[in-house]
C-alpha cells in the first residue's frame, strides 16, 4: 500500500482527473511515482506514520494480487478531498453540455456521486488554452464504504476509474467484510431453519436477481468451508454401486460361464462340429461362451446431478461476469477464480466415467450421505437466496451505490443483541428473525421502528419474566401508564437505537442501547510493550446516555455500542456508596465494544455485554422493587 498525497490519471485523447487529500500549507513533498494501473501516477505521502492511523487517507494498493476484492485506489469517509478535470475541450462547449446534462455532476458518469461532491462555485471551470478547460471541487463520503465509480462520461472521454471508500473506524479489510459476511451468514441462517418445506413460497422476487446479490451469495458459496469443502468430500469417497456385466469370451479361457445366459439364449453363439465341450452340447463346442462380472461403477444419479449442477453454476458465473462491466475489476477477477475452481473441479476424472444428468435425483443420499448433504444445502441456499426478496443485497458492493455504513453497524449491533437476549432468556423470540428478513424491507422496518417489538419469555424456578426488544421505539412525553406506572420520557421525545423492556411482577425496567459508528484513536501499549492504536468511545456518547437515563422513566441501563477494538467496557454505576458500585451493576450508563471480526476477540465482547446484560436482569429479579424519583418530601 502506497500512502499518497496526490492521485493522478490521463488518457492519450489528453483527459485528466487528479485527486488531492490536503496536506497543509508547510508538508513535505513527496515523490512521484508511476502505478500498475494505465495512466496512473501519484505523489507519496510522507506524513503518515504506519500504527498511528488504521490506514491512510489516500493510497494505492500496487499489490494487485489484492485486487481480489477491493479496488487499488482507497479513499477515507468523511476525508475531504480536492479534484480537478481537464478536459478536451473549449470551456463553452463544457458549459453548454453541462448544462444540456443537468445532473449536476457532469462531467462524472456516476450521477449518485451528487450527495458527495460540490463543484467550486461560479468559478469551478476556466480556460486552460483554446482546446482545454479545467474544473475543480471537492469530494467526501460522509459515514459511507464501499466501491464508488469516479469514471467521466463517455462521450467527453474515455477515463475508466473506480475507488474503494474505506472507513477510517473499523479495520476495512477485515472487520468491515467481517459485518457483510456476518449478515450473509444471517441471510443464510434463517433459509437453512425454514421450517418446513412449504415455507419455500416465502416472498418470491418475479424479477431476475440484481448482481449484487447474485455476488453477495456465491462469495458465501465459495468460502473454503463452503461447496469446495463438499465437493472435495465427494471426490474424495464418491458414491459408487455395482454393476453385473456380461460378455463373451474365448470358450478355452472360461472357467465360470454363465449358464442362465446360455440356457436362454443359444442361438448367441457360434457352434462348432466336435471340440472339447462335444460331450456336453450333443457333438458341439461353442466357440466362446457367456460370462458375467461384477464391478464398482461411480455413475449414479446423484453423481449426474452433481456434475450437472456443477456446470450450471459455472454458466451462472460466466453470466454473471457478462453482466458486470470492465471497468468493476476486483468483481470480474473474483468471477474469474470462481469459474477457475469451479473448472477444475469438473476436469476431475471422477466425471469421465458420469453420464449425463436427466432428472433430479429423489434419493435420500443428497440429504444424509456426508458430502452430497452439505453440496445439496449449500445449492438450496443459494437457490433460495436468489429467490427471496430482501434488501439484504444492498450490502454488496458491485453496483457502485455506497454503503451507509452507519445503517449497516446498526444493524449488525441490533441482531448481535437479539442474539444475547436469546441467550440469556432461552427463547427465540416472536417475531422469529425468519419472519424478519422474509420481508423485503425488513431492515428498513427495523430502522424506521416499524416492525414493534420482539417478545421474549424466560422461564424461572417460581414465575415468567417477560422481556420485550425494540428498534428505534420513541418514548413520548407521558406521566404514567395505564397502570399508574411512569412510563415514557418526562421532557421531549426520545427515540435509542434499541430498548430493552423487562417485565418484573408489577415493575417495569428499561434498558437503551444506541450503536455509535465513531470512535476515538488512543496510543496504549500491549503486555509485551509494543504500541497500538485502541479505538475507544467518544465521551460525549456516554453524555448521551445519561440523558436517556435521566429522561427516560424506568430507565436502569444506557449504554453505547462502538466499534472498538479492545475488550474493555466502561461502566459507571450511579450511586454514592462503593459497596454498591462494586455488587450492583445498576443503575449506570456505559460503553460496550462490539466490532465484528473473525477471532475470539468479538465472541468476547459479546459475551462480556452478555454478562453485564444478564447481571442487571437478575438484580431486577431480585430486588424488591425500584423507587423512581418521587421529589422533596413534607416536613
Amino acid at each position: 500500500m502506497i500512502p499518497l498525497s496526490t492521485f493522478s490519471i490521463r488518457t492519450t485523447a489528453g483527459a485528466e482527473l487528479h485527486i488531492t487529500l490536503d496536506r497543509g500549507l508547510h508538508a513535505e513533498l513527496g515523490t512521484v511515482v508511476d502505478l500498475p494501473l494505465d495512466g496512473a501516477s501519484g505523489e507519496e505521502d510522507r506524513s503518515f506514520v504506519p500504527g498511528g492511523q488504521i490506514a491512510p487517507k489516500l493510497a494505492f494498493e500496487a499489490d494487485e494480487s489484492r485486487w481480489d476484492v477491493l479496488e487499488p485506489l482507497r479513499l477515507v469517509e468523511n476525508i475531504e478531498y480536492t479534484f480537478s478535470i481537464i478536459v478536451p475541450m473549449p470551456k463553452a462547449d463544457f458549459e453548454r453540455q453541462s448544462k444540456r446534462a443537468g445532473d449536476g455532476v457532469f462531467p462524472f458518469h456516476n450521477v449518485k456521486l451528487k450527495e458527495c461532491m460540490i463543484f467550486n462555485g461560479p468559478d469551478s471551470c476556466r480556460m486552460l488554452d483554446r482546446e482545454r478547460c479545467v474544473v475543480t471541487g471537492r469530494l467526501k463520503f460522509d459515514n459511507q464504504l464501499g466501491g464508488v465509480d469516479l469514471s467521466l462520461r463517455e462521450d467527453i472521454a474515455d477515463l475508466q476509474l473506480r475507488a474503494e471508500v474505506t472507513s477510517n473506524k473499523l479495520d476495512y479489510e477485515q472487520d468491515f467484510q467481517e459485518l457483510l459476511g456476518q449478515l450473509a451468514e444471517l441471510h443464510a441462517e434463517i433459509i437453512l431453519n425454514l421450517d418446513a418445506p412449504t415455507e419455500i413460497a416465502l416472498r418470491l422476487s418475479e424479477k431476475e436477481p440484481s448482481i449484487q446479490m447474485v455476488l453477495l451469495h456465491l462469495r458465501h458459496l465459495f468460502h473454503a468451508q463452503n461447496l469446495p469443502l463438499a465437493v472435495a468430500t465427494i471426490l474424495g469417497n464418491p458414491l459408487s454401486h455395482h454393476v453385473a456385466h456380461q460378455a463373451l469370451e474365448a470358450t478355452a479361457f472360461v472357467t465360470e460361464p454363465d449358464w442362465m445366459q446360455l440356457q436362454s439364449a443359444p442361438n448367441m453363439l457360434t457352434w462348432t462340429a466336435g471340440g472339447a465341450l462335444a460331450s456336453s452340447f450333443r457333438g458341439v463346442t461353442p466357440e466362446t461362451l457367456p460370462i458375467r462380472t461384477v464391478g464398482k461403477s461411480c455413475d449414479t444419479i446423484e453423481n449426474r446431478f452433481v456434475k450437472y449442477s456443477l456446470k450450471q453454476l459455472q454458466q451462472l458465473i460466466k453470466d454473471v461476469r457478462d453482466r458486470v462491466g470492465k471497468s468493476y475489476r476486483a468483481s470480474r477477477k473474483q468471477l474469474a477464480e470462481w469459474d477457475a475452481l469451479v473448472d477444475e473441479l469438473l476436469l476431475h476424472p471422477l466425471w469421465q466415467s458420469v453420464g449425463e444428468c436427466s432428472v433430479f435425483p429423489n434419493s435420500m443420499v443428497m440429504y444424509e450421505r456426508h458430502g452430497y448433504r452439505d453440496y445439496m444445502q449449500e445449492l438450496m441456499l443459494l437457490d433460495l437466496s436468489l429467490l427471496i426478496e430482501s434488501d439484504l443485497g444492498v450490502i454488496d458492493r458491485v453496483t457502485g451505490d455506497l454503503k451507509p455504513i452507519w445503517a449497516l453497524y446498526e444493524m449488525w449491533c441490533y441482531f448481535e443483541l437479539r442474539t444475547i437476549v436469546e441467550k440469556i432468556t432461552e427463547c427465540s423470540g416472536e417475531p422469529t428473525k425468519a419472519q424478519l428478513i422474509r420481508s423485503k424491507d425488513f431492515s428498513t422496518d427495523l430502522i424506521t421502528g416499524q416492525t414493534g417489538c420482539t417478545r421474549f419469555q424466560a422461564q424461572r424456578a417460581t414465575s415468567t419474566l417477560d422481556v420485550n426488544l425494540y428498534y428505534n421505539r420513541s418514548f413520548e412525553s407521558t406521566t404514567a401508564d395505564l397502570h399508574g406506572r411512569w412510563s415514557g420520557s418526562y421532557s421531549t421525545k426520545f427515540r435509542p437505537d434499541f430498548s430493552i423492556e423487562i417485565i418484573v411482577g408489577s415493575h417495569v425496567h428499561w434498558v437503551h442501547f444506541d450503536a455509535k459508528y465513531r470512535v476515538t484513536f488512543t496510543t496504549a501499549r500491549t503486555k509485551t510493550g509494543d504500541l497500538m492504536t485502541v479505538r475507544t468511545f467518544q465521551s460525549e456518547d456516554v453524555d448521551r446516555m445519561h440523558m436517556y437515563r435521566d429522561a427516560i422513566l424506568g430507565t436502569r441501563g444506557c449504554y453505547v455500542l462502538y466499534p472498538g477494538n479492545t475488550n474493555e467496557e466502561a461502566i459507571f454505576v450511579r450511586n454514592p456508596k462503593a459497596e454498591y458500585r462494586e455488587q450492583r451493576p445498576g443503575p449506570s450508563v456505559g460503553a460496550f465494544p462490539l466490532c465484528p471480526s473473525n477471532d475470539a476477540n468479538q465472541e468476547e465482547q459479546r459475551t462480556r455485554l452478555e454478562k453485564h446484560l444478564d447481571r442487571l436482569i437478575q438484580a431486577m429479579e431480585a430486588s424488591r422493587g425500584y423507587t423512581e424519583e418521587e421529589g422533596f418530601t413534607s416536613a
